[in-house]
């Protein structure tokens, strides 16, 4: 989890399965629209650019958005201010573009499974 600090307001972003379904619904809604195209005379590698970069925008937001519930009813953050917050800061939009790839090595890193540890049975306690 890391916060992020938007119209002194401090919000919470944290890589969760409810941050990846708002996430979907909020790029699957949007992916059309204006924003998520680049220009038509782009470069093939600016196109993949430009759509990472709208995508880990989209992201970020949906993790606001998930878990700043409480937040949201007095200091909401619209889409527009959202993106005026990452023009506006550069050096902050590219730390949080680095914790999303590391959170998500992190959370999709395979998990140890807890070993049960294995109890004396009866006979060899009586050894």
């Amino acid at each position: 989890m890391t916060t992020a600090i938007i119209k002194e307001t401090e919000y919470k972003l944290k890589y969760s399965f409810r941050t990846l379904c708002l996430f979907e619904n909020i790029y699957g809604q949007a992916k059309d629209a204006p924003l998520f195209k680049p220009p038509n005379d782009a470069t093939e590698e600016q196109k993949e650019a430009y759509a990472a970069l709208a995508k880990a925008a989209a992201f970020l937001y949906a993790s606001i958005l998930a878990n700043n519930a409480e937040l949201f009813e007095t200091s909401p953050l619209s889409w527009e201010q959202f993106l005026d917050f990452l023009d506006d800061n550069g050096a902050e939009a590219v730390r949080l573009i680095e914790w999303k790839k590391a959170a998500e090595t992190e959370y999709y890193k395979p998990k140890e499974q807890p070993t049960q540890k294995k109890t004396e049975s009866s006979t060899d306690k009586q050894s």
